[in-house]
């Protein structure tokens, strides 16, 4: 089953191990990002001067069906780190399966049964191998993707919150509409976000200001029309929003096509 699974369908998990830059760098994030798709197993990835082990163990009992999960998971995992290297690289690896070899399941790289742990064993110099599908700026954005999907996961208020900033109605909550979808008091709701270290209004300023971005670098739409998507009431109130977000007109930026870079909006007050 894992092994008819292909990166892909993983979303930004899958993105962001197929974008990452060496087969060592595509195994950190496997074991960083794979909590995301699979948490019945927790997942940690080891280096030495000898090579790179990516392994995975059960985090809940699972009683009879162990070597099923385990099975389908490590394939699945696994695979997505052998997609990236070549024919040649994959047979240098070491599959390490806490199952016996009475299964006879078929691998592109050597089996050992009955190991305390499951896990993927890639030779030093295999691991500095650089990728065939690496990507810097797909990896940056598939990073960020799945750090605020295990934030959302580990209960973090203000990823749940960005998550619908904008919500499914193109709309952008205030922070009392918010505050009733999360089944919580406005003062809950500001405590909590005080307790993250932020503010609602920077949270609302940050997601605005990377989709205006998005807008003016990507589409040619007119000012008028961006400042109502962003729940702008003119232009004018849209520009001197913008201006203080990234220190710069909003016509500006798109004769620039982003070249100015974004500055982080942590910081922004109310």
């Amino acid at each position: 089953m894992g092994e008819l699974v292909p990166a892909g369908t993983h979303g930004a998990l899958g993105y962001a191990v197929m974008s990452s830059a060496t087969i060592g760098h595509a195994m950190e994030a496997a074991a960083r990002f794979a909590p995301m798709r699979n948490r019945l197993f927790s997942y940690t990835c080891t280096s030495n001067a000898k090579e790179t082990v990516l392994s995975l163990r059960p985090s809940q009992e699972m009683q009879g069906y162990r070597s099923f999960l385990e099975i389908a998971t490590s394939f699945s995992v696994f695979r997505m780190i052998q997609s990236l290297a070549s024919a040649e690289a994959v047979s240098k690896m070491q599959f390490d399966a806490s199952w016996s070899s009475d299964l006879g399941l078929p691998s592109a790289t050597e089996i050992c049964h009955s190991r305390s742990i499951t896990a993927l064993r890639v030779p030093a110099d295999v691991a500095r191998l650089p990728t065939l599908t690496g990507d810097a700026k797909l990896y940056a954005t598939a990073c960020q993707s799945c750090e605020e999907e295990l934030a959302i996961l580990d209960g973090s208020i203000a990823a749940r919150l960005r998550a619908i900033m904008p919500d499914e109605n193109n709309r952008w909550p205030t922070l009392v509409e918010a505050a009733e979808r999360f089944a919580m008091s406005r003062r809950t709701l500001i405590r909590k976000l005080v307790a993250e270290g932020l503010t609602y209004q920077a949270l609302l300023d940050e997601a605005k200001g990377e989709m205006a971005c998005w807008y003016l670098r990507s589409t040619e739409l007119p000012l008028s029309e961006i400042a109502d998507q962003l729940g702008f009431l003119d232009n004018s109130n849209f520009s001197r929003s913008f201006r203080r977000w990234r220190s710069t007109t909003p016509l500006d930026y798109r004769k620039s096509k982003g070249a100015l870079g974004e500055r982080p909006l942590s910081s922004i007050a109310d």
